[in-house]
């Protein structure tokens, strides 16, 4: 379910709350994407920083990581996903 996109992990997180439509086993299963929601990859987190911040965010941001790797997600939705970065003071 989680590859067919947002839209989808939001139905299931919306049955998954509805036993009356749904056995207890399906609940369960699907009740795994209100906590588990498996991140975005970066290359398209990275897509809509740019266009939400019409920069690059290495030019409003201090690098989230020293060895240029893509950043990890502190936490992630079926909507969004969080990062920890600091502004930078001339950015």
């Amino acid at each position: 379910l989680t590859a067919l996109g947002p839209a989808f992990i939001k139905a299931g997180q919306a049955l998954s709350i509805r036993p009356d439509l749904l056995p207890e086993a399906a609940l369960k299963e699907l009740q795994r994407l209100c906590d588990d929601c498996p991140p975005a990859p970066w290359s398209v987190a990275l897509a809509a920083l740019e266009a939400g911040l019409g920069a690059p965010p290495g030019e409003v941001f201090d690098a989230p990581c020293a060895d240029g790797a893509p950043p990890e997600p502190v936490a992630a939705a079926s909507l969004g996903q969080v990062y920890c970065w600091t502004r930078r003071s001339d950015g």
